[in-house]
């Protein structure tokens, strides 16, 4: 069931001619940690904000459990766990103490909050002036699990976090995950991504250029061609094939190619052109990254 759905969402900012996000298309289900990848001031950061309704998009609509985001704000955001990129805690109040507050907020179990507190070790009873940025962090990922929420959207979750505390929190959602909540979580982290998402999404100048499923062991992996053209200006009929999606260009007549869906159709169109080379190889997701923000112009 699809618990988060954009269509076509659009921000500009005022007196900017370019959109800070274009024509985004996304979908999370139940029970689905997606993994919405991209450089600083890609659009991560306003597509969640949007999605918080913390601004409203220019145009394009939000849809979360069926219900129009914008006329249903209060209801819905009840139902959310969020961790903002840089969390403003009161500085002096207790861990503790701000947990309490915002338990008072909605419903928490009390057991839960109490094992995710012990998991993260966290510094509970010092003013948060006095915690460093790893143990800040661990409040806040506190504040947005320890309801339990049906939908959970994180940005950067693990910034300020040690290799132990990461992994701590890799388990804390991928159980919340199996308990059915829905998870978009921001992040440049590629070993992250693959370690625990179902999904990943890569946003770059504010459009979404790539989605891809991860694979039943944890490894994104993509199949992409390599070919040599015989004849170099038949780049530019590579560039119109339906079923063709361009990668990379190597030099003026080899070029990295894959697939956009069917491989045979894929296969069809690329043997109509005289070629002196065409091999197979697989990247990874790091690879993949770096080639659709290097060369997705």
């Amino acid at each position: 069931m699809e618990i988060i759905e954009t269509n076509l969402l659009t921000k500009y900012y005022t007196k900017q001619s370019t959109p800070a996000v274009k024509d985004l298309n996304l979908s999370i289900k139940t029970g689905e940690i997606y993994g919405f990848l991209g450089a600083n001031g890609a659009g991560k950061t306003t597509t969640i904000r949007m999605l918080m309704d913390f601004i409203r998009p220019t145009s394009g609509n939000i849809t979360v459990f069926g219900l129009n985001l914008k006329t249903n704000s209060a209801n819905i955001r009840d139902q959310i766990g969020y961790l903002p990129g840089e969390a403003k805690l009161y500085s002096d109040a207790t861990g503790s103490q701000i947990l309490d507050f915002l338990s008072s907020l909605r419903p928490v179990n009390k057991n839960y909050r109490k094992q995710l507190e012990r998991n993260f070790q966290a510094e509970l009873n010092r003013p948060i002036e006095e915690l460093s940025k790893g143990n800040r962090q661990k409040i806040a990922i506190i504040q947005a699990l320890m309801s339990q929420p049906k939908v959970l959207i994180l940005d950067e979750p693990t910034s300020g976090l040690d290799p132990l505390m990461q992994d701590i929190f890799y388990d804390a959602i991928t159980d919340l995950a199996n308990y059915g909540t829905a998870i978009l979580m921001s992040s440049h982290n590629l070993n992250e991504a693959q370690k625990i998402c179902h999904r990943i999404g890569i946003i770059k100048n504010g459009s979404l250029i790539h989605q891809q499923s991860i694979s039943q062991d944890n490894k994104i992996t993509s199949e992409i061609y390599k070919i040599k053209l015989s004849i170099p200006k038949d780049i530019d009929k590579i560039k119109k094939f339906k079923h063709v999606s361009f990668v990379s260009k190597l030099n003026d007549n080899e070029l990295l190619i894959k697939p956009t869906v069917s491989l045979n159709d894929f296969l069809e169109e690329v043997s109509s052109l005289p070629l002196s080379e065409f091999s197979s190889q697989r990247i990874d997701l790091e690879d993949e990254f770096l080639t659709f923000y290097e060369d997705n112009k």
